[in-house]
């Protein structure tokens, strides 16, 4: 489930927004996304970038490499710590039922927490 970290969770790639603009639902950074959510915590700021990738960019999966690259966006936020912890965040979410994970390093975000997070971003 996600393994230990790869040179590709260094680089990160950014996820290009998506074309459909019935899909986006916010016009917020994913730093903006982590003050709102008040991000201390790896996996706090995990959350913000899932986030990020669902309601703004439009994704509805997205990489670890992908979550990656939106958290180190979150410059007020990110801490090298949160990479190198990145596989222990990740399964803490899927334990704590915030995230689904689709296939290995393929995560989605669980519905209900899609509403909390639209709530709480509103």
């Amino acid at each position: 489930m996600g393994g230990e970290p790869t040179a590709d969770d260094e680089e990160g790639e950014i996820l290009p927004a998506a074309n459909d603009p019935l899909k986006k639902k916010l016009e917020l950074t994913t730093n903006a996304i982590a003050g709102r959510l008040d991000a201390k915590t790896g996996p706090d700021l995990v959350l913000a970038a899932c986030a990020h990738l669902h309601l703004v960019k439009g994704a509805e999966t997205f990489h670890r490499k992908n979550i990656l690259a939106e958290m180190r966006l979150a410059n007020n936020y990110f801490k090298s710590s949160f990479a190198s912890n990145l596989t222990s965040c990740l399964k803490t979410l899927v334990k704590d039922k915030k995230l689904i994970e689709r296939t290995e390093d393929i995560y989605a975000l669980d519905a209900k927490t899609v509403s909390e997070l639209e709530k709480r971003l509103a």
